[in-house]
């Protein structure tokens, strides 16, 4: 499973994952939330989506501004298209749960959780020191450097295919994986991989068209 820690002063919890650990420590001065906690926003919409933030639950409409911390509820018929304010783009696909945990676009440093359901991500490129992208599933975490990439998480595995760029996963027993442009990995929830392999042009087509 996995519990959500926060700590005073900040508006967006960090999830922790089956086999993690956490350590909150006091300080004598109160936290200091993040200068800018604006993520992006809703451009295009098929309802219902759902954002669900601290204890409310808002109907997204196009125009919706998206905020640290926010999880994105798309339905059975839902989708949603997210740019992000660095320029990245975000497909949400239906019957899908995506958690906006953090989107730095100074310091390009973003943190995702796709807990269930399809995305697709259009990145830009990653250019500053220490610049990361990355999303987490409940089989692992997937990194990028400007990539275009479809990622689909089921109860019983998550499946990455990359249609341009490089991107790296990493399965929560700690094996790294590069999966490159035109090729597909699948990981199930033991955390076996198959693949890299090539992802067929229909595959690709398929996957594009579903979010």
């Amino acid at each position: 499973g996995f519990a959500d820690v926060s700590s005073e002063g900040y508006d967006s919890a960090y999830r922790l994952k089956g086999g993690e650990t956490a350590t909150l420590e006091a300080s004598p001065e109160p936290a200091t939330p993040q200068a800018s906690q604006d993520a992006g926003e809703i451009t295009r919409l098929l309802s219902p989506v759902q954002i669900d933030r601290d204890l409310q639950h808002i109907v997204a409409a196009p125009t919706q501004r998206v905020l640290w911390g926010d999880d994105l509820r798309s339905g059975s018929a839902g989708r949603a298209h997210i740019t992000l304010t660095d320029g990245s783009q975000l497909n949400l696909g239906s019957d899908s749960s995506l958690l906006i945990l953090r989107h730095d676009a100074q310091a390009q440093q973003s943190s995702l959780d796709l807990v269930i359901g399809r995305m697709r991500g259009q990145i830009i490129k990653l250019t500053k020191p220490g610049a990361s992208f990355e999303i987490r599933t409940p089989m692992g975490v997937a990194g990028l450097v400007g990539t275009d990439f479809s990622l689909l998480v089921t109860s019983d595995y998550t499946e990455l295919m990359v249609f341009d760029g490089v991107m790296r996963f990493t399965t929560l027993q700690g094996k790294m994986v590069t999966v490159n442009a035109g090729q597909k990995i699948r990981i199930s929830k033991e955390g076996v991989v198959d693949g890299p392999s090539p992802a067929s042009a229909q595959e690709e087509q398929i996957a594009k068209n579903l979010t």
